[in-house]
């Protein structure tokens, strides 16, 4: 599938958005740690296929059902915990697993069914998650990752396989999680680099990744059938964008 691009400035996107919904009449209610919530910082959401909130915080990972919340939390006795308290990214794979980045322990992979947690170590391969995870996109067996120092794209649909036909067992992730493209980015130092990231790179559903970087978009195209990758460079000047400019990309709605 083709996807066509377009590249938003945040001020005009949404000030674009906000005046096509002024007129539709919205609802909102508060969740807060009266509700359960571990923790006021929430740092990222996702919902599920089968429906439950995961929520992200400084304190744990939650899992909300419509009716309660489960925290889960490091625990020092658990053979397979989830090391870190504070959680930053919660990414959703085709088994109905999560991703989940932490601030200083790097990547977990989450069984929710029996509610493991793996520690992600690719360290055989050419390049391997950092400690702090500012940004996980989950695309058709491919899971892009930015660290502190690196961006990456793995090919986890072999970890996918193993994973889904085993009874038992933890994930090779050495093995089963092959790095297709990384690339060192060296950034500028700023309190929080979850926040900057946000609008730093796109991991697209027909397996594009965009950034900017400097004064030029990058695009990185990944064909799934040998796992080759091509590259393009546009300079912003080239393309009508203003330099010091940090473009996000979208696909085009059908």
């Amino acid at each position: 599938m083709v996807f066509r691009l377009y590249i938003y400035f945040c001020l005009f996107h949404f000030a674009g958005y906000f005046a096509a919904t002024a007129q539709i009449r919205v609802s909102l209610d508060s969740f807060t740690v009266r509700q359960g919530l571990s923790q006021g910082f929430v740092s990222d959401i996702c919902q599920d296929k089968d429906g439950f909130i995961w929520l992200g915080t400084m304190d744990g990972l939650n899992r909300f059902d419509g009716y309660g919340v489960k925290v889960f939390r490091s625990e020092p006795d658990n053979p397979y915990p989830l090391s870190e308290n504070y959680i930053t990214e919660i990414e959703e794979d085709a088994l109905g697993n999560l991703w989940i980045g932490t601030y200083s322990q790097g990547l977990f992979y989450f069984d929710k069914r029996r509610e493991l947690f793996y520690k992600v170590n690719t360290r055989g391969n050419k390049t391997f998650p950092g400690k702090n995870i500012v940004k996980l996109a989950y695309q058709s067996g491919f899971l892009f990752c930015k660290d502190e120092g690196w961006i990456a794209v793995y090919d986890v649909r072999s970890l996918e396989q193993m994973y889904n036909a085993a009874a038992s067992g933890a994930p090779d992730f050495p093995r089963n999680m092959q790095a297709v493209y990384s690339e060192s980015v060296a950034l500028p130092i700023f309190i929080n680099p979850s926040e900057f990231n946000e609008l730093f790179c796109s991991f697209l559903p027909d397996l594009s990744l965009w950034y900017g970087r400097g004064d030029t978009l990058h695009s990185i195209q990944i064909n799934p059938n040998d796992r080759s990758f091509t590259r393009q460079h546009m300079p912003f000047a080239n393309i009508g964008i203003p330099l010091k400019a940090i473009p996000t990309v979208l696909p085009a709605r059908a």
